[in-house]
């Protein structure tokens, strides 16, 4: 059950700016860099392979937002 009259509208995106986006991939790459120094656990495997796949995916985002037009232009 829809609450608030929301039925059929479509789920609104959270609004992310390229700083926040950039900001986001330094962290991981920092991250990914210092997990690359550290002992090969399968904890840090784990951590790495995680860092990886959310800077990848962050940095795909921050590709397709860099492309969309400004609208403040």
């Amino acid at each position: 059950m829809e609450e608030n009259g929301s039925e059929g509208k479509g789920k609104q995106l959270p609004h992310v700016s390229i700083s926040s986006l950039e900001a986001d991939v330094a962290y991981f790459d920092a991250r990914l860099t210092l997990l690359k120094d550290e002992g090969g656990s399968s904890h840090h495997r784990a951590q790495y392979q995680a860092y990886q796949g959310l800077k990848e995916v962050l940095s795909e985002m921050l590709d397709k937002l860099r492309d969309l037009p400004r609208a403040d232009t």
